[in-house]
């Protein structure tokens, strides 16, 4: 379980280590990752994401550092988003897609 005090320390220490900076669907976040919505300027920092294959929404926890509070939301999994990651080579390249099964 996260406190505020840990996802703010997390938070900030991600913002020096962003190396991959790419656009694409909100299924790919992962925990850690940063992202950004067209219409809106603030970094939304990924605490934790769901996994539910068949869902058209992803929910999400994240950290909004402006307001310096966490909370929930749900965006549609096919949404297009500025997806900032930390990669530990300096590699942009995204996740291939999963399969969806017929």
């Amino acid at each position: 379980m996260y406190t505020l005090p840990e996802i703010r320390a997390h938070a900030a220490a991600r913002d020096a280590d962003i190396h991959g900076v790419f656009e694409e669907r909100a299924w790919l976040l992962e925990p850690g990752d940063r992202y950004t919505l067209s219409g809106c300027g603030e970094a939304h920092h990924v605490v934790a994401a769901s996994r539910h294959r068949y869902d058209s929404h992803i929910d999400l926890v994240v950290y909004l550092t402006g307001e310096d509070r966490v909370t929930d939301a749900r965006v549609h999994r096919d949404r297009l988003l500025g997806i900032q990651r930390p990669f530990a080579d300096g590699n942009a390249t995204a996740l291939p897609a999963p399969q969806r099964e017929a």
